[in-house]
């Protein structure tokens, strides 16, 4: 039990008995006079005798009615004055009656803060509907363990030239920042130097408390001065790296694709591989086309076709056509599925709508752990509130997502049991007021 001190002005205590008074039952009971705390609180379990049924019914500003009947049920909870106890004190307005209550429930000792606003649901299986408030109960103690938006975030993301200076620019820093943090793994392009990512992890592992590390490729490219590198950031307490395989033929891509295995043990599919390309555009068409090659490559290294290709191809406007469709064969092979639509923008600029960046996924079973609708643009410009000046500090590109189904059966929880839990907590507590 709470051993406090805080109620030490409740009439009508001895000095034995005040402390048992617990923390819980008096701690916030604005604009009433104490007294009506003690009628609130008066026979906590713990209580020496001395407490008695005459120094409940004489409390000033309160009926005769307020009798041991409305304080005498503590139940369930040792030392703590549950709602159940005091929701039915006589003699208190409206108004003042929802205060006792919350005074007396909202501090529940042993309980995380998550469920400590719910224990009350415990206490009153009398209600019209006990499923929907077991329902209810449940789902606030098991849904409250899920990330945002529930499930696997992967994102790709061309940060166009991301060099050392670019990172030490405190407001492109902090807004990457805030994009990658969204996503359990992320794909960075046009990697300047492995120097820059430095201080985008230090700034990652200190925004929130997760623990970010990062698998690079080496520096990829035709010419010195435009050497880039594929990186990955993930979460390391959701993922881990298992392999990882450079393609070693020079001669089909500019940037030579940077194969990564992945397990994951928060996912509907345990071992994926992700195979980023930024396409050299004049050779878009033909670099995607070659692409097939790197699945029969890696697929047949790692036993795995769960194999996702990701990054910026260029894949739009003059760049592919449809009607370069036919010389492709992720689209002509069977087993691919394209993500992210053709009419689709993946830039900042208002003076064009390409759909650059995709992601390409092989395989019913990759597909099936896919959240459906969940491949998209993110428009952080619009989300951060930026300028488009602000935005293209940043990059000419937006990142695209796509998520991968949570692990846990619960988190799948259908759109219908969400809305009888909340509406059943609802109706709980107005019915109480």
């Amino acid at each position: 039990m709470y051993a406090v001190w805080f109620c030490r002005h409740v009439r009508g205590l001895s000095s034995r008995t005040r402390p048992v008074v617990t923390y819980a039952a008096c701690r916030h009971v604005r604009g009433l006079s104490s007294v009506v705390t003690y009628a609130a609180c008066r026979h906590v379990r713990g209580l020496s005798s001395v407490v008695t049924y005459a120094a409940c019914r004489h409390v000033r500003g309160l009926s005769s009615v307020v009798t041991y009947a409305a304080c005498r049920h503590v139940r369930g909870l040792s030392s703590v004055v549950t709602y159940a106890a005091c929701r039915h004190v006589r003699g208190l307005s409206s108004r003042t009656r929802p205060v006792v209550t919350y005074a007396a429930c909202r501090h529940v000792g042993g309980l995380s803060p998550r469920t400590r606003s719910v224990v009350t649901l415990t206490m009153r299986w009398r209600s019209p509907r006990p499923l929907l408030l077991f329902l209810s109960f449940f789902f606030v103690l098991s849904v409250g363990a899920a990330t945002d938006d529930a499930g696997f975030r992967i994102c790709a993301y061309n940060v166009q030239r991301f060099n050392t200076t670019k990172a030490k620019d405190y407001r492109v820093r902090h807004t990457l920042t805030r994009i990658v943090s969204r996503c359990d793994i992320t794909l960075l392009q046009e990697v300047m130097s492995p120097e820059a990512v430095r201080p985008l992890l230090a700034s990652l592992n200190r925004y929130d408390e997760s623990e970010y590390q990062s698998v690079s490729s080496k520096s990829l490219g035709n010419s010195p001065k435009d050497m880039q590198q594929y990186v990955f950031i993930y979460r390391a307490d959701r993922v881990n790296v298992t392999g990882q395989h450079q393609y070693q033929k020079k001669e089909s891509f500019v940037r030579e694709p940077f194969a990564v295995h992945f397990q994951s043990h928060k996912t509907a599919i345990k071992d994926f591989i992700l195979v980023p390309l930024h396409t050299e555009p004049r050779q878009a068409v033909q670099e995607i086309d070659r692409l097939y090659d790197v699945f029969v490559e890696v697929s047949e290294k790692w036993n795995n076709t769960n194999v996702m290709f990701l990054g910026d191809f260029h894949a739009s406007c003059a760049y592919m056509t449809r009607a370069n469709r036919k010389n492709i064969r992720l689209f002509s092979e069977p087993g691919f599925s394209w993500l992210i639509g053709d009419k689709v923008d993946t830039t900042v600029s208002d003076k064009t709508s390409c759909a650059y960046d995709r992601i390409v996924v092989h395989g019913t079973p990759f597909l099936k752990a896919i959240q459906p609708f969940s491949a998209n643009v993110y428009n952080f410009a619009k989300e951060f509130k930026l300028t488009k000046a602000k935005a293209l500090a940043i990059s000419d590109h937006l990142p695209v997502e796509v998520r991968l189904k949570s692990s846990a059966p619960l988190l799948q929880a259908t759109p219908l049991l969400i809305l009888l839990s909340v509406s059943a907590i609802v109706e709980h507590f107005l019915s109480a007021l």
